[in-house]
């Protein structure tokens, strides 16, 4: 093992770290290290990832529930139509968006969409406009939520904890604790769901003897993660999540 494998699989206990302390951020870290790292081609890296952040968030949710620290009723509710709307955005929504707007590539113009939500939200966590007394919101609300959370995802194709997250906090009310815990549960349905449909489909070849390993240290860096989120105050993390947003998103301008 080389010099940059360690690094790589260094990065994946981060990747984990990351997913348990915010409920969000695998697959944006995951990817560069796949595709970069250990010369995954990127087709077959967006599989892995689905398979990485899946286990990874399938691990945390499993933690949370024990825990209490998670929302089953929100995940289901929120979760279920955000699946249906990401499945529509991509095989129905955005095959009808024009290639350019206004001189604009589309991908680069969704792209810029994508990380203005981004900063949005970001400025909302910072100033408290999520901060509430509870968690209980109306069963219409969660369900709008999740559509309009999933139109987002699918159309960039990327990035669903960034929203998922804000959504859950800023749109149903829920505290940061119980916002990652029901962010992994509903990252670890779509992650299954996207990567059981690229296997039946047989989209990629698998390597499970790099796919496992490095599973298998994003699910260690969970739990070095999580128990630190559950530690701090609430308005530490959300603060702390809302920096890690702007950086993501003024990485998405740039590159994009």
């Amino acid at each position: 093992m080389d010099e940059l494998q360690i690094i790589g699989y260094l990065a994946a206990i981060l990747t984990g770290f990351v997913l348990g302390a915010v409920g969000s951020g695998g697959s944006i870290l995951a990817m560069p290290v796949l595709t970069t790292v250990f010369m995954v081609p990127t087709t077959e890296a967006t599989s892995y990832s689905l398979f990485i952040v899946g286990m990874t968030a399938l691990t945390g949710t499993i933690r949370a529930h024990r825990k209490a620290e998670m929302s089953w009723p929100t995940a289901l509710k929120f979760g279920a139509p955000m699946m249906l709307t990401v499945f529509v955005s991509r095989f129905w929504i955005l095959p009808s968006i024009p290639d350019e707007w206004f001189g604009i590539r589309r991908d680069r113009a969704l792209i810029l969409l994508f990380a203005i939500v981004m900063l949005g939200a970001a400025r909302a966590m910072w100033t408290g406009r999520g901060k509430v007394k509870s968690g209980n919101r109306p069963s219409w609300i969660v369900i709008i939520q999740g559509f309009a959370t999933g139109i987002l995802t699918g159309l960039v194709g990327a990035g669903g904890g960034f929203i998922i997250v804000p959504a859950l906090v800023l749109g149903l009310k829920l505290p940061m604790r119980l916002a990652t815990g029901t962010s992994l549960a509903i990252i670890a349905f779509n992650s299954a769901f996207g990567f059981s449909t690229d296997l039946i489909k047989g989209f990629v070849d698998i390597d499970w003897e790099l796919l496992l390993p490095f599973a298998g240290l994003s699910i260690l860096g969970l739990f070095l993660g999580a128990p630190l989120a559950s530690r701090l105050p609430q308005q530490t993390v959300k603060k702390g999540f809302s920096i890690f947003i702007v950086l993501i998103a003024t990485y998405l301008i740039i590159k994009g």
